[in-house]
């Protein structure tokens, strides 16, 4: 960790930007794995003081992303279509950002939980499902259940 390089890093990369390129409807997995690894490295787990991520509208809106994200995993399975990139974007970049969000001091005391308890309510039954899907392998499902005890 570096607070020089995480503030220099969001100041050349907004939050909003980030989100509106993770969200767009047309953007392949791959770039949301950058930009969503980009989110968690240097706004989430971070040293930065000014956490404003956590007062942000913006990051609720990449998590009912990852929401849809989830489902569409679980979908996709279901069918027989194995998408290698999705499921690892899924099972690891989105676990991963939810767990350090939630796990961290300054989200516990942020108001924007309240507001935003259906975003989280969603999440949590989206990781659930996961949870419930037959092709999760052992090795996953740890990582699983350890973001639904977070959330």
């Amino acid at each position: 960790k570096n607070v020089y390089t995480e503030i220099k890093c969001t100041s050349l990369l907004p939050l909003e930007d980030v989100v509106s390129v993770v969200t767009h409807g047309d953007c392949i997995t791959e770039v949301k794995m950058a930009y969503v690894n980009f989110v968690n490295h240097c706004y989430v787990d971070t040293e930065v003081e000014m956490k404003e991520i956590y007062t942000s509208n913006h990051i609720w809106m990449l998590f009912e992303n990852f929401t849809l994200d989830m489902a569409r995993v679980c979908s996709k399975r279901e069918k027989r279509v194995a998408d290698p990139a999705l499921e690892k974007y899924v099972l690891s970049v989105v676990l991963d950002t939810i767990n350090a969000f939630f796990s961290s001091p300054f989200s516990e005391n942020s108001t924007s939980l309240q507001t935003h308890q259906t975003i989280v309510v969603q999440l949590l039954q989206s990781t659930t499902r996961l949870l419930e899907c037959p092709w999760l392998q052992q090795q996953h499902k740890g990582s699983v259940e350890a973001c639904i005890r977070t959330l």
